[in-house]
């Protein structure tokens, strides 16, 4: 490891504190959506992403740094792992992480409506005027694409 990168990662380990599951959770500066955020070679980095970097090397084009412990804040790398958007978003939803239905903060259908919505023989068009939601929302519950679990 280069001195440069030796000294990049005694910065970040000196702003972490180890948790019970053995989780490096980084003190400092957040992202928006709650991951650690540092600036590094006129950069900002995620910190687990940078961390997947000094461990490990580059991160190929269109993966995605992982937690295994779905902690954002965790920058252990050994809780790190690379995978496709469509990775992340399997193993969120395997671990009931991901927020369907009307759990979503913007959903106006309800489980209730769906089996009607899936008897109703009228166009999507008409149907959705009803329900005041978009043509394709009735088009994929009726499908299976939304809502496949009610």
């Amino acid at each position: 490891m280069s001195a440069t990168h030796k000294n990049i990662l005694d910065h970040i380990l000196g702003r972490t504190k180890i948790n019970e599951e053995d989780c490096w959770i980084w003190q400092g500066g957040m992202s928006a959506r709650r991951y650690g955020q540092l600036g590094w070679r006129n950069k900002l980095w995620r910190v687990h992403r940078l961390m997947w970097v000094l461990f490990y090397g580059a991160i190929p084009e269109g993966l995605f740094v992982c937690h295994h412990c779905d902690v954002p804040l965790c920058c252990n790398p050994e809780h790190l792992f690379l995978g496709t958007s469509k990775d992340n978003m399997r193993d969120a939803a395997s671990k009931a992480r991901m927020q369907r239905g009307d759990k979503k903060r913007n959903a106006k259908l309800k489980p209730s409506d769906i089996p009607a919505i899936r008897e109703d023989s009228r166009p999507c068009e008409v149907i959705c005027l009803e329900y005041g939601v978009s043509h394709q929302a009735i088009r994929d519950a009726k499908n299976k694409k939304n809502w496949a679990w009610a």
